[in-house]
């Protein structure tokens, strides 16, 4: 699930509800630039550029959420990025869908779920976010809320690979019950 994370939320970069813009125009560039050395998993790289954004504009919430995604492996640290960029600007879907990956990873399964609700509450078409509370009631043996979520992932992004995982975990689910 972790991988799964994104570092956009619209195609360009961060788009909320409550901002016209991506994110702060001086750091376009440098946040494609990092975005990309995330994709190419070349993560040591993409935290230079995230600091040096962060030092010099500190309120960037794109910034953060790509430092949590960076920090891949330390739990702790990718944990903070995320809340820091959520303190920034509270509709970062991808962000709450970080800390559920995170809390599920740990075995927090409550929380996952509560995470991976609030990016739905801000956009209930966040396919990615249904799917990971799925994996969580899976977890808690809640098998019809999360055949609820896979069944909502097919409907939402019905071709994509996300899709056909969702298809294949409701297979799974009908076989237990």
């Amino acid at each position: 699930d972790y991988k799964h994370i994104e570092t956009q939320d619209v195609e360009g970069g961060f788009q909320s509800r409550d901002e016209g813009r991506p994110y702060l125009e001086k750091n376009n560039d440098a946040l494609r630039k990092a975005t990309k050395l995330i994709q190419d998993e070349n993560y040591s790289e993409a935290i230079k550029i995230y600091r040096e954004i962060i030092d010099k504009s500190p309120n960037e919430y794109a910034a953060y959420h790509g430092l949590g995604t960076a920090y891949l492996n330390d739990v702790a640290l990718a944990k903070s990025c995320y809340e820091k960029a959520i303190s920034l600007n509270r509709n970062l879907i991808y962000s709450y869908a970080g800390l559920g990956a995170i809390a599920k990873r740990n075995g927090s399964y409550t929380e996952a779920i509560y995470q991976y609700s609030s990016a739905i509450r801000i956009n209930n078409e966040f396919a990615l976010a249904y799917y990971g509370r799925a994996g969580a009631y899976e977890e808690i043996n809640e098998y019809h809320r999360a055949a609820d979520d896979y069944n909502e992932v097919v409907k939402l992004v019905p071709k994509s690979s996300l899709s056909q995982k969702s298809l294949e975990k409701l297979m799974a689910i009908k076989n237990l019950t």
